[in-house]
């Protein structure tokens, strides 16, 4: 009956000793677990940080192509202003020489 009470005693202890080593394995998994996740966590923060820095340079390009876009806008209605005056001109010159006929 002894013998059974230490052979028992054995067996628990082996499991406890089972028990104890499998948790330490888990303990340094959820370790490696918490670590991994503070490194994605940081580095979405620098690619979250990244892409902020990237959109307001983006949004900087956009304004400066609307105001080149506003420019030339404002080019080419001046460019149809003088195109405008010029073939009025011509039209002035080319009635003032139908008008006068040319004295040599």
């Amino acid at each position: 009956m002894m013998d059974y009470i230490v052979w028992v005693i054995t067996q628990i202890e082996q499991k406890q000793a089972q028990i104890n080593n499998r948790n330490n394995e888990l303990l340094l998994l959820s370790d490696k677990i918490k670590q991994t996740q503070f490194e994605h966590e940081k580095q979405l923060d620098d690619l979250a940080s990244q892409l902020a820095q990237k959109e307001h340079l983006l949004s900087d390009k956009q304004n400066n192509v609307i105001e080149t876009q506003n420019e030339l806008d404002k080019m080419n209605e001046q460019s149809r202003k003088l195109t405008a005056l010029i073939d009025k001109n011509q039209q002035h010159i080319q009635q003032q020489t139908e008008i006068q006929p040319r004295q040599d």
